[in-house]
């Protein structure tokens, strides 16, 4: 149960004195009710309105939806919740985190109560009314259950927008005075809530929920605003957590493809409410609804960075328009740097539909959402996930499933000492790309971060300070690409003491290992014709290790797995090569024409200062030389075509 005082006292005036009464407290009578409706809604009746769905979901088939949540039930992470069930909040404890945030959220109402708002269906109206009020009389009105979810702060805020709807409804269908009794009271409710300092979730995207929530009940029931005190303090929280949750190259800052779109339907929404006065959110949409189109792969689905499920269309997920053809996602075709944020993308096309593509990300803004994953990156060849990071799992932090999914060697990263980067605040890089370019035919990236706290597999919300190892390593990752042709991934370790470093290459569920060579691998996507070959380029590497569905038994680690969904985890090809030492250079050449013979070489010199690397078939030859002393100097020669760059 909530600790807001200001919200136990009403409880307490419920039970001493009923709904009804402690409703004509709230609007200054003690006449009956009904004849102050009119002070209620004067400032909805007569007026266009409609239901502000939740910015996790566009449902473009409401009443599809709508008619399968009461007839079929709810699915909530996989749990199915029945809407005129009479025992589901005293049945939900013993569901997980992510069921009773969904529940708690009345997320279950979205679709009934958006498809109500277009054609008024009484049928999903009065399904979602006895719900609702349902929730009011157990957790207002009857104090033996409790759920620290009914109280949390993105449940709060979200719940707020479908009682406010609800309570229009209600006045416009003329419903008994107890009925408009209960949802005022848990309208009032939610208003002391929302306006509690203390409950503000400003650093994370759940206060932007929390004063959408509060935005909806004074927007539509000023009465509950005399003084403008809660309009005022929506317009200031929300206009400087817009400029801190966004990067200027219009990103979100919690480092999930899926949240940055949950974001931008969330501006979509703030827009057309009108809640919000002033021009930010509308230059901010478009910003960012604009960043949403590179931030999916060549079949339609969000990019598996950080918490982003697996599988997710964007289609079903955006309530804004993304470029598409024919119901297909077209993302934009070429090389894009999202500087402030850190992300790289680089689309290749064949025969007019999206085919390659290189994913890489290195940022760290804030705790939120965030995986151990700096420097990690995706690799799509054929329109299909060849090399592919754990994605998203439920948020039960303590599950070896949801902590596996969080480690670095869950992801296209280098490891360091069997252990994790650090995900403390106090570690923050922003960004770590220090330049990326198109040169030529080639993609190249260049990031860098130095390390000073490793973290063992532990859960994100349990971890302290005091668990983490310090260390002093230096760690820079140079990145060559050229779109269905290859991929060179070269990790320069500086440190003054002796590490293990790993870099981890984790497939696809589709993708077998058709030959092991030590220090070659052959693998294959369709289980027969060789697809790619990774080559150890270091000849002071160990050989390549593959683990598959290893369950971490016997003081071993959990290796091997990728997130199917947020429930389920399915055992997948993880490659690791290894090296101990104090400097180290590690490359590895991935190559994307393994049926051509061509021929390469790899150099370094200076401690990683000094590159050279060397790949032809033919007359195709790219050879590639890094320079860094004070600044760094590349040449490429592709061709004969010589390119330079300096920065």
């Amino acid at each position: 149960m909530t600790e807001n005082k200001e919200v136990l006292t009403i409880k307490r005036k419920i039970s001493d004195s009923g709904f009804l009464s402690v409703a004509l407290e709230i609007v200054g009578s003690s006449d009956d009710l009904l004849d102050n409706s009119e002070i209620l809604y004067s400032n909805i009746k007569g007026k266009e309105w409609l239901y502000n769905p939740e910015s996790i979901t566009a449902y473009q088939n409401a009443e599809e939806v709508a008619s399968a949540t009461c007839s079929k039930g709810f699915d909530a992470s996989g749990s199915i919740f029945r809407i005129e069930d009479p025992k589901v909040w005293k049945n939900l404890g013993k569901s997980g985190r992510s069921e009773r945030y969904m529940m708690q959220s009345w997320l279950i109402l979205d679709a009934l109560l958006l498809s109500d708002s277009k054609e008024k269906k009484d049928i999903f109206y009065r399904k979602a009314l006895n719900f609702s009020i349902l929730w009011i009389d157990t957790f207002l009105g009857d104090n033996e259950i409790e759920d620290e979810f009914a109280w949390y702060d993105m449940a709060v805020g979200q719940r707020s927008t479908k009682l406010s709807y609800l309570l229009k409804r209600a006045l416009v269908n003329n419903e008994p005075e107890q009925i408009i009794a209960r949802l005022l009271v848990a309208i009032y409710v939610h208003r002391v809530e929302l306006m509690c300092e203390e409950r503000m979730a400003l650093h994370s995207n759940h206060g932007l929920f929390q004063m959408l929530g509060l935005a909806s009940i004074v927007h539509d029931f000023p009465i509950l605003d005399r003084g403008g005190a809660a309009k005022e303090l929506v317009q200031n929280n929300i206009a400087s957590m817009l400029q801190k949750h966004f990067l200027k190259d219009g990103m979100h800052g919690e480092h999930s493809p899926e949240y940055h779109v949950y974001m931008a339907n969330y501006l979509n929404i703030l827009l057309a409410s009108g809640y919000f006065e002033g021009g930010l959110v509308e230059r901010l949409s478009k910003k960012v609804m604009y960043c949403a189109q590179f931030i999916v792969d060549p079949m339609g689905y969000l990019l598996p960075h950080g918490d982003t499920q697996h599988s997710m269309p964007i289609l079903k997920k955006a309530n804004f328009d993304i470029s598409s053809r024919s119901g297909e996602v077209m993302p934009p075709e070429g090389f894009r740097w999202f500087p402030d944020f850190g992300l790289v993308v680089d689309y290749g096309y064949e025969d007019g539909s999206p085919c390659w593509l290189l994913s890489f990300m290195a940022a760290f803004h804030s705790r939120q959402h965030k995986h151990a994953d700096d420097m990690g990156f995706n690799l799509y060849v054929d329109g299909r996930p060849l090399l592919i990071e754990a994605g998203g799992f439920q948020y039960e932090y303590a599950s070896p499933e949801r902590v596996y999914c969080e480690t670095t060697r869950a992801h296209n990263c280098l490891e360091i000492d069997g252990l994790n980067y650090s995900r403390f605040n106090s570690d923050r890089f922003g960004s770590a790309i220090m330049h990326a370019e198109k040169i030529g035919s080639c993609t190249y990236i260049d990031s860098f971060v130095r390390r000073r706290k490793l973290i063992g597999d532990l859960p994100f919300n349990e971890v302290r300070q005091t668990d983490s190892i310090p260390v002093d390593i230096e760690h820079r990752r140079i990145v060559l690409y050229r779109s269905g042709d290859f991929l060179l991934v070269v990790d320069l370790l500086n440190s003054a003491s002796e590490h293990f470093y790993k870099q981890w290459f984790n497939c696809a569920e589709h993708v077998a290992v058709l030959e092991n060579k030590g220090k070659r691998l052959v693998l294959t996507t369709d289980g027969g014709r060789p697809r790619c070959v990774i080559n150890s380029l270091i000849d002071e590497s160990s050989d390549f290790e593959i683990h598959e569905g290893e369950k971490g038994e016997a003081e071993k680690q959990m290796n091997g797995w990728i997130a199917e969904d947020r429930k389920t985890l399915i055992p997948r090809k993880s490659i690791s090569i290894e090296t101990k030492a104090r400097n180290a250079v590690m490359a590895t050449l991935i190559d994307l024409l393994p049926r051509d013979s061509r021929k390469f070489a790899f150099r370094s010199g200076t401690n990683g200062k000094y590159l050279r690397f060397v790949i032809s078939r033919g007359a195709d030859c790219v050879d590639f030389r890094y320079r860094r002393k004070g600044s760094v100097l590349i040449d490429l020669d592709e061709v004969g075509e010589k390119r330079s760059l300096v920065y």
